[in-house]
């Protein structure tokens, strides 16, 4: 991450509050604190953005206890589970996926824009048991960077792998019993961000020639930062991503990767953010 320097003709205390900033269009000294804004331990953060696409509003939550849905599965009778489907979700993006019953090889991929499929291939009049076994093993072999699953005769517990609160599953004709049992988080720190002449107003103060960087939740000199928020590198990986309304980007300093983000849009416009789920380094 980029070193917080001081202005010219200004220094650091051993508390890097900068001290003496001398402007040399108010001629005043001003004192600003640049230390990292964010003291305490989170997981995952969202922002609300200006028009102007910068930061003015970051909630940063520690997440303290995952998500997890208890499904109680049934038997097929002559392919009754056939296109029905399951929907859970990721965290703490909310990413939604959808757990559907192929049977007998027959069945149609149910149309869900963002969703990703978690196809559950079975046979007709397949027992509770081998389907929730089925559940259970294609989850933890192909999704288990979003998700885990235990399981005991018909009944699968299926919890988000991330902590925090999102979206409850919820069942789309499958006639299966479903219990959630909600993931917790607590906010961390709640930051507001004002602008003048597009430089941040963070309590009162006009911190000039500086932004602020949302994943280090710090203050830092525009000039040390290899690349800004809006100006991502693209990081293309071997996967179904980006969906229409997603995109994986990774953030570089001195061409090492220090943070990647995947930032969830309202849409395929892409001019709204809903949520930003980040990796550090």
């Amino acid at each position: 991450m980029a070193q917080v320097k001081p202005n010219p003709n200004s220094f650091y205390d051993p508390g890097l509050i900068v001290k003496e900033i001398h402007d040399l269009h108010a001629k005043s000294i001003r004192v600003s604190d640049t230390r990292s804004v964010v003291d305490k331990f989170y997981t995952h953060f969202r922002v609300l953005y200006t028009e102007l696409n910068l930061p003015s509003e970051v909630s940063y939550f520690r997440g303290t206890r995952s998500h997890t849905t208890i499904i109680g599965c049934i038997a097929d009778v002559e392919a009754s589970l056939q296109n029905s489907y399951i929907k859970i979700y990721s965290c703490p993006d909310n990413t939604p996926f959808h757990i559907w019953f192929n049977v007998d090889n027959l069945g149609v991929p149910p149309t869900i824009p963002g969703s990703t499929p978690i196809e559950i291939p079975i046979n007709k009049n397949e027992g509770s048991s081998v389907i929730a076994m089925a559940v259970g093993l294609i989850i933890n072999s192909l999704f288990k960077s979003d998700f885990s699953v235990s399981r005991s005769n018909s009944v699968v517990e299926i919890t988000a792998v991330g902590m925090g609160e999102i979206l409850d599953s919820s069942d789309e004709g499958t006639g299966f019993a479903l219990v959630n049992s909600r993931g917790e988080q607590e906010l961390a720190n709640y930051i507001q961000i004002g602008y003048q002449d597009l430089h941040p107003v963070y309590k009162g103060q006009v911190l000039k020639n500086y932004i602020f960087n949302v994943f280090s939740g710090q203050f830092e000199i525009k000039e040390e930062l290899s690349t800004s928020i809006q100006e991502v590198v693209w990081d293309e990986i071997a996967t179904t991503f980006p969906l229409e309304n997603q995109e994986l980007y990774s953030y570089k300093y001195n061409s090492n990767l220090v943070q990647e983000m995947l930032v969830t849009y309202i849409d395929a416009t892409k001019k709204a953010i809903v949520s930003i789920q980040k990796t550090r380094y």
